[in-house]
């Protein structure tokens, strides 16, 4: 599913950031499964479709909490960026990158929320399998990462614990964002367009 969805980026008429495919494919293809599993009845170890289903209803009383501590984040990201001590948030073609990335890693990141809550209410009090759950998530990334150091590239595992520093970031944020508001899709938008702002710098843009 993932190799699909990358492969239709390939045929859009903008520079295409080729090596941060990766986080799209991954996250993006598992969203797209998920969410057919479940629509359909089809997840295993689950009956029926689940809470996401139903229509959460947004509020503007529910999202100013979670809106502000956001944008500190954000805004505290790029001026470390801005600083020379990382790369700069994107800018000009990055932009569509982002948005087209942002919507189906979004998707993952609300399902993700929802698998929390059952996981939370299975195991009242246990953060274990929440925890677990989380790393399972974020599997395939340690894997590249094995990956590349088996091969020899140093600067390629530089990069991808660079990139599990931001996913844990990204996560760290979702949880405060989680505490704050119960929008779930507005917690999962903003994990989203955190990381592609965090992770689209890294490559070039190949024509």
């Amino acid at each position: 599913m993932g190799g699909l969805l990358s492969s239709v980026f390939f045929l859009l008429p903008v520079g295409l950031p080729t090596f941060n495919l990766i986080y799209v494919a991954f996250f993006g293809g598992y969203s797209i499964l998920m969410l057919v599993l479940y629509r359909t009845d089809r997840m295993l170890g689950t009956q029926g479709q689940l809470p996401f289903a139903e229509r959460e209803k947004f509020t503007w009383q529910g999202v100013k909490p979670a809106l502000p501590a956001f944008l500190l984040v954000w805004l505290g990201m790029a001026a470390y960026a801005r600083s020379g001590w990382f790369y700069v948030f994107p800018l000009n073609a990055r932009h569509i990158w982002l948005v087209l990335f942002s919507v189906p890693t979004a998707v993952g990141f609300w399902i993700g929320i929802y698998e929390m809550h059952m996981i939370a209410k299975a195991a009242p009090g246990k953060a274990g399998p929440q925890a677990a759950a989380m790393l399972i998530g974020i599997l395939p990334f340690f894997l590249y990462a094995a990956f590349l150091a088996s091969i020899g590239s140093l600067s390629g595992v530089v990069g991808s614990v660079q990139g599990l520093l931001i996913l844990g970031l990204v996560l760290l944020v979702g949880g405060l964002l989680r505490q704050l508001t119960k929008v779930h899709w507005f917690t999962a938008v903003c994990q989203a367009a955190l990381l592609y702002s965090l992770i689209l710098p890294q490559g070039v843009l190949f024509k």
